[in-house]
C-alpha cells in the first residue's frame, strides 16, 4: 500500500482528482472546538488568500460544521475555501486538524466575512498522518465535501459544493 505524508495529501489526491487542499490544514486560531476537547491552535500555514471583503467584527459569520465519521481515531483534516479559484488551486483559507475521538465532530469556524464558502475534509482514520491509498493512489480512507456533494471522477465543483455564509451557518458532512 503506497503512504503518502499529510503534508503532500493534494499531490496523490490531484492525480486520481478525488480531493485536494488538505497539505494547507493546520490548527486555526479561528476554529473552536466545540466538544469541549479543546486543543492548542496554531496559525493556518495558508492565512493569506483571496477571501471575501473583510467585514467589521459586527458583521463577521460564524461557520458551524458537524463531520460524521463510520469509525473513531485518527484525525479529521478540513480545508475551508473561499471562491473557485483557491479551490481549483488547493490553497484553503483556512484549515484544521481534529482529534476524532467520537462518531461527530463538531467545529466552529468565527470571524468569517459573510460570503461564498466550501469545504473539503478528509479522515486520517488510522492517524499515521498519511492519506492510506489502494495500489493505483486511490484513497482509502474517507473524504467529504460540503452540500452533501461527492466527487465523481474527480472532486465537485465549487459551485455543487459552496453554500452561502452571513450570520450563522452549518454544514453537516459525512465522510465516505
Amino acid at each position: 500500500m503506497k503512504k503518502v505524508p499529510a503534508t503532500n495529501i493534494m499531490l496523490c489526491l490531484a492525480a486520481v482528482g478525488l480531493i485536494a487542499g488538505c497539505e494547507s490544514v493546520g490548527r486555526d486560531k479561528t476554529i473552536a472546538d466545540t466538544t469541549g476537547d479543546s486543543a492548542e491552535a496554531l496559525p493556518s500555514e495558508q492565512a493569506e488568500t483571496s477571501a471575501p471583503q473583510e467585514a467589521g467584527q459586527d458583521g463577521s459569520s460564524t461557520l458551524s460544521v458537524s463531520f460524521m465519521l463510520g469509525e473513531t481515531g485518527g484525525d479529521v483534516l478540513v480545508s475551508l475555501f473561499a471562491d473557485q479559484e483557491s479551490w481549483e488551486a488547493n490553497d484553503a483559507l483556512r484549515g484544521i486538524t481534529r482529534a476524532a475521538d467520537s462518531a461527530r465532530i463538531d467545529i466552529s469556524i468565527e470571524d468569517l466575512p459573510p460570503g461564498t464558502y466550501a469545504i473539503k475534509a478528509f479522515h486520517d482514520v488510522n492517524g499515521n498522518g498519511e492519506l492510506d491509498t489502494n495500489l493505483v493512489g486511490i484513497p482509502t480512507e474517507p473524504y467529504g465535501f460540503s452540500n452533501g456533494q461527492a466527487g465523481r471522477f474527480g472532486p465537485p465543483s465549487f459551485q455543487a459544493a459552496s453554500f452561502e455564509l452571513e450570520g450563522e451557518g452549518s454544514q453537516e458532512i459525512s465522510m465516505k
